[in-house]
This record gives structure tokens, C-alpha cells and sequence, in this order.
């Protein structure tokens, strides 16, 4: 579970996928995501669009960067996926949400 998440974290805007950590780790999709319920409470592709998500507020608030850009950089891809990922964690849209933390 250590190595997942390093990779999750490190390669956010990679656009990483449960399958590519199942890929690079000696491990089965269901073992892995048996580790992550039992240690995180969450399953891998949790954690990854937990990751992708963070990275896109902490992208909001830090630059000016246009959202596109930004879900790119987050590993989210389009802004449409960027739009619902952050309207479904904060409550807000990707715009309301860079100028309330500014």
C-alpha cells in the first residue's frame, strides 16, 4: 500500500489507473484492493481521484492556470472531469472554489 501511494502521488497528472498500479506492483486488482480498504478504508481508485483532486484545488488556489491546464497537470484530463471532480469533493465549481481561497 506504501508503494501504491507513492506512485499515486508522484505521478498524479500521469493520469495513473488502478490497472497501472496492478501492473508495476507484484500484486492481484483484488489483493490490492483488500490492502487499501483494510489500511486506508478506501480502494485504490479512491485514493488516485483523492490525489488528482487535491492536486486540482491546490492548483486552483496556487495559479492562474486555465482549468484545462490545470485538470491536465491533476491527472483529471478535461475540464468537464475537473468541473464534477471538485463540484463532488467541495461543493463548488472549479471557479468558485479559486476565488473563495483567494
Amino acid at each position: 500500500v506504501e508503494r501504491a501511494m507513492r506512485m499515486i502521488w508522484q505521478q498524479v497528472e500521469d493520469g495513473l489507473t488502478v490497472r497501472d498500479l496492478v501492473d508495476r506492483l507484484p500484486v492481484s486488482p483484488r489483493t490490492l484492493v483488500r490492502r487499501f480498504e483494510k489500511a486506508l478504508g478506501r480502494t485504490p481508485h479512491q485514493e488516485i481521484r483523492r490525489s488528482q483532486t487535491s492536486a486540482a484545488r491546490r492548483l486552483l488556489i496556487t495559479t492562474d492556470m486555465p482549468l484545462g491546464e490545470v485538470a491536465v497537470r491533476s491527472g483529471l484530463g478535461t475540464a468537464s472531469n475537473l468541473s464534477q471532480a471538485v463540484r463532488r469533493t467541495y461543493g463548488l465549481s472549479p471557479t468558485r472554489l479559486r476565488r473563495r481561497h483567494r
